[in-house]
């Protein structure tokens, strides 16, 4: 009876018994310092389950102005599918009164390319992008105006203005750039996050380890996700809305954000010349686990060992107790 039991708890164990797929993950901060006289970049990633594979990273307070327009980018692939699991992130920032992005890719617009800052050429690829495709791919995501969600910074007084610049999409006027995933599985989940923040000070900025908007005078956060275990679309937070973005349905798992035409926040401070301005995006993938059926060859394989060893348990078990 104990042994009948046993089994069967074995077989139940891998009937449910679930397979982790690979994923990827990107969180690229930008930290525009007092008076945009300098500024910083840091980026983590994580890809199948590995901080900073390779080893990639973390890359930490790198400068991005100090004076002079700068960018940076980095790219990592996984090491056990590097074919098929990269990120990539890019960090803009072109001086005080001007603007300030930080796109970043992972899983299919971080594919191909064979190394550097290169995405795919094919737009509808499983995708989490803090940025817009834009054929014919490679660079282009980097180089194009339109593909990066930038935010012009303007100080006066106890006041830092935030906007985004319109431009006009087939004689639609939108903010520039946005945000992109594409679902291809029914495993799969796709999420791209935009955060925008303004601290009071860089001592308030230092303060909030997480980039979660502690002890800050505005915090935005902006969700576009879609798949298992997460609601489809925009969820916004914070000072944002969603009448600041517009979410298109492209078919096929593709959803697309873009700002609105005259996307602009306020944000009151002490003084608009100590305010620190934080830019962090987050595109993230993750293959939900697969359930293992035990009537496919590997399922099979799995019972008979799952079977094998609760038989030997259960024989060293009762040993055990006559032993005793």
């Amino acid at each position: 009876m104990h042994l009948t039991r046993r089994l069967g708890f074995s077989a139940l164990a891998v009937a449910i018994l679930m397979v982790t797929m690979s994923a990827a993950r990107a969180d690229v901060k930008v930290n525009v310092n007092a008076a945009g006289a300098s500024a910083t970049s840091s980026m983590k990633f994580k890809i199948e389950g590995i901080p900073n594979p390779g080893p990639c990273g973390p890359y930490i307070n790198e400068p991005l102005w100090n004076p002079g327009p700068g960018s940076i980018g980095h790219y990592c692939v996984g090491l056990n599918d590097p074919t098929n699991n990269r990120a990539v992130g890019q960090a803009q920032y072109f001086g005080p009164g001007t603007s300030v992005a930080n796109p970043s890719w992972c899983v299919g617009d971080a594919q191909a390319g064979g190394g550097g800052l290169h995405t795919e050429t094919l737009p509808d690829s499983a995708m989490a992008c803090v940025g817009l495709y834009q054929a014919p791919g490679g660079t282009a995501l980097g180089s194009n105006p339109d593909s990066l969600l930038r935010v012009n910074i303007a100080r006066s007084g106890t006041t830092v203005t935030l906007t985004i610049p319109t431009i006009n999409v087939n004689g639609v006027p939108v903010g520039s750039g946005g945000m992109q995933i594409r679902q291809v599985n029914a495993n799969q989940t796709m999420i791209a996050e935009w955060r925008l923040i303004v601290y009071p000070n860089q001592a308030a900025a230092d303060g909030d380890v997480n980039t979660d908007g502690f002890g800050s005078s505005f915090f935005g956060k902006a969700v576009l996700e879609s798949g298992t275990g997460v609601p489809t679309g925009l969820s916004t937070y914070g000072g944002f809305t969603g009448a600041d973005f517009v979410v298109q349905d492209q078919g096929g798992g593709k959803l697309t954000l873009r700002p609105v035409a005259g996307f602009s926040k306020n944000a009151m401070v002490p003084d608009a010349s100590t305010a620190v301005v934080v830019l962090f995006s987050d595109p993230r993938s993750l293959d939900r686990p697969v359930a293992v059926p035990s009537s496919t060859p590997i399922g099979l394989v799995l019972l008979a060992l799952a079977l094998l060893a609760s038989g030997l348990w259960v024989i060293r078990s009762r040993r055990g107790v006559q032993a005793a």
